[in-house]
């Protein structure tokens, strides 16, 4: 039987546990408006991601 290599389990596994928390914690937290940063009102464009 083949062991599970944790180092590449690792991040996978501490993202999803992220990914739970965070909607646990935050409702809105897979919300697409969360997701794709874009508020309101305000679409996202080139002229608005300028630095």
């Amino acid at each position: 039987m083949k062991r599970i290599d944790l180092h590449l389990l690792g991040p996978l596994v501490a993202l999803i546990a992220l990914v739970i928390l965070g909607a646990l914690l935050n409702s809105a937290f897979l919300a697409p408006a969360n997701i794709t940063t874009c508020w309101p009102g305000r679409p996202l464009s080139a002229s608005s991601r300028s630095a």
